[in-house]
């Protein structure tokens, strides 16, 4: 069953540079996107998602209140703010319902690594109760640095023991 990947921008252009970013990963992501908040928890009303992206300055309904009734209605999502805007007062805005805090411009290689970070977290809690436990935390746990470093040696092909 492919992961499924809700996509909220206000922004059309920045939801098609991200359909044409991630049509790589078709195979394995279901993707929907939508233009404003209201929008995206309709059809978060609909079926649930794996994982939601949202802007934060979106108008009517900014990022942070989408993220918290994204939270009540679709509480095992791994839930990530992507935003242009760095303002102290709006990052502390999304503390509480976003897992994930990513400025744009953001490489694709990092929003792909975010998003498999917390889904192997996820798969990790494989009761439902646990699942629902864990998505109602306010931020999601980070794997320490020099671990993930590791990881990446060691998962490449020929790693060297100097590495």
């Amino acid at each position: 069953m492919k992961t499924r990947i809700l996509f909220v921008d206000d922004e059309p252009n920045v939801l098609s540079a991200l359909r044409r970013m991630f049509h790589d990963m078709r195979t394995e992501w279901e993707m929907d996107f939508a233009q404003d908040g209201p929008t995206g928890l309709a059809m978060i009303a609909e079926q649930p998602f794996d994982v939601v992206v949202a802007d934060m300055r979106m108008p009517g309904m900014d990022g942070a209140m989408f993220l918290r009734e994204a939270q009540i209605h679709n509480p095992g999502a791994i839930r990530i703010v992507l935003s242009g805007h760095s303002d102290r007062d709006m990052i502390m805005q999304t503390v509480r319902p976003a897992h994930q805090f990513l400025q744009k411009p953001c490489q694709p290689e990092e929003l792909k690594a975010v998003i498999s970070r917390g889904l192997s977290l996820r798969e990790v809690f494989l009761d439902e109760r646990v699942k629902n436990v864990v998505a109602k935390l306010d931020q999601l746990p980070t794997v320490p640095r020099l671990y993930a470093a590791l990881l990446d040696v060691l998962a490449q092909e020929d790693p060297s023991v100097r590495e």
